[in-house]
């Protein structure tokens, strides 16, 4: 929403201020999670009045629910995912390609050597049975909204990392049921 990257580039702005004095400033991280101001977090979120009707506005797609239903965010993206769901994530991955152009561009501005850094926390990893596919991380990261080729050009850096906590809890899961009653005793 543009009021809420106002906000975000005025905090930026300060930020890049500061920092760009300090040699030991290397740039921006901003972690994405799956509940993140900076992405949609998977195609289970952004289904709001705004971003439908600018996704009806730029792509010419009605999106035929009535406005005033209470469940309409649920009914969006019903109607989404079955009619519309590969031009609604190509349009969502547009969105925010723009946002981060510009956020490098900033930066870029700021000092020419400073980096932004994207550390994705979301997808469905564990337990999904796709997990394999070739083209399994480029699928998650489309359906959070980024498309890594829309980057080129830029200084902005990715990479795939999980929450802390998941090392933890999944670890166990991966043990043999031997290994993990040595481990609990």
């Amino acid at each position: 929403h543009p009021a809420v990257q106002a906000e975000f580039f005025a905090d930026l702005r300060r930020i890049l201020e500061t920092g760009t004095k300090h040699p030991s400033f290397k740039g921006i991280v901003m972690h994405l999670s799956l509940h993140s101001l900076h992405s949609f977090g998977s195609l289970e979120a952004g289904y709001n009045d705004y971003a439908v009707e600018a996704f009806s506005r730029d792509t010419g797609i009605a999106v035929p629910v009535n406005r005033e239903a209470p469940t309409r965010g649920k009914l969006y993206a019903e109607w989404i995912l079955k009619n519309a769901r590969q031009s609604w994530t190509r349009w969502r991955c547009g969105k925010l390609a723009a946002f981060y152009r510009k956020v490098d561009s900033m930066v870029r501005q700021a000092r020419p050597d400073l980096l932004v850094l994207l550390p994705m926390e979301g997808g469905n990893l564990y337990g999904n049975a796709n997990y394999t596919d070739r083209d399994f991380a480029q699928k998650q990261l489309a359906e959070m909204g980024l498309d890594l080729h829309c980057f080129s050009g830029t200084r902005i850096i990715t990479g795939q990392t999980v929450f802390p906590a998941d090392h933890r809890f999944y670890s166990d899961r991966k043990m043999s049921p031997t290994r993990r009653t040595r481990r609990n005793r």
